[in-house]
């Protein structure tokens, strides 16, 4: 079967577009990394798509990033104020969803989120519910780490392959571009907590974002691991807020937010369309940003 081609309501956006796009999603109100676009293009440069009207005008966009052949992930999807309530992204959303799913696979997982009481809309348009998402921030202030802690190390000193293989195991996929370009991200610190026998038992990074700072992703073998590792990078926010966002099928990523300070902001559900992919969601404590994990 030939697959579907893009109509005259869509079209691939340019890395320029993309960060425009970001733009208009910082505008309102929303907690992006300060690089987060470009890292998602260089991901999947045919990830990004404008939605337009008649006149062929960019009225707003949103991104399908595949991540591997077989998932991808919804995120940015934003509608201009004043095109708002026309269809836009109603008469979009099938069409992106069908090409993407020729696209990457045949048996292709897209992770999409909502908020909580948007669930039977999203299964309207065949999203299944997942788990909650809760979005934690500590406020503006002092974090002071632990004096000394020799198994946490600057990730950059290691080998970035052992890195990706590690986030693999807890992803489901390797991540390749993402974290060759977090481990070089501008004003970003990745960290990584490594077991007597230096193999690595967990990593983390945090970036600076609209708001402040941003933690994710947070990936450990056991809480304390996770503790450790994020004790070690929020000094490095300098004093500013601080976000992440915590899946609850960790029964204890909240508990260690809470105990370092964060509260919860709001919670979205994450939601899959196909297949979901199954993780060991019990070692992940932040994911890398709502709309990749």
């Amino acid at each position: 079967m030939t697959p579907p081609g893009p109509s005259s309501r869509v079209r691939v956006m340019t890395r320029d577009e993309a960060r425009s796009l970001q733009d208009w999603v910082v505008s309102a109100e929303w907690d992006e990394g300060e690089y987060d676009a470009d890292v998602l293009y260089d991901i999947d440069p045919e990830g990004f798509w404008a939605l337009l009207d008649d006149d062929g005008e960019v009225v707003g966009g949103l991104s399908i990033i595949a991540s591997t052949d077989s998932v991808a992930s919804i995120s940015h999807f934003y509608v201009r104020p004043d095109a708002r309530g026309k269809g836009y992204a109603r008469r979009a959303l099938p069409e992106l969803l069908e090409i993407h799913g020729h696209r990457i696979h045949d048996d292709v997982a897209i992770t999409n989120f909502c908020w909580p009481h948007a669930v039977e809309d999203s299964a309207r348009w065949g999203f299944a519910p997942l788990h909650e998402e809760i979005r934690m921030v500590r406020p503006a202030g002092p974090a002071s780490g632990p004096e000394d802690e020799a198994r946490v190390v600057d990730a950059r000193t290691l080998d970035p392959d052992a890195i990706i293989d590690f986030d693999a195991q807890r992803s489901g996929r390797v991540r390749d571009v993402l974290w060759r370009r977090w481990l070089d991200l501008p004003g970003a610190t990745s960290l990584a907590l490594l077991n007597a026998d230096t193999s690595i038992a967990g990593v983390g990074t945090i970036r600076p974002s609209a708001l402040g700072y941003r933690v994710g992703p947070l990936l450990a073998r056991t809480p304390e691991g996770a503790r450790q590792v994020l004790e070690r990078l929020m000094p490095h926010a300098g004093g500013q807020r601080i976000a992440m966002d915590v899946p609850t099928a960790n029964a204890h990523a909240e508990p260690l937010a809470h105990d370092h300070g964060f509260v919860e902001d709001f919670r979205t559900v994450r939601t899959v369309w196909g297949r979901a992919p199954e993780l060991p969601w019990h070692e992940t404590y932040a994911t890398v940003m709502l709309h990749l994990d």
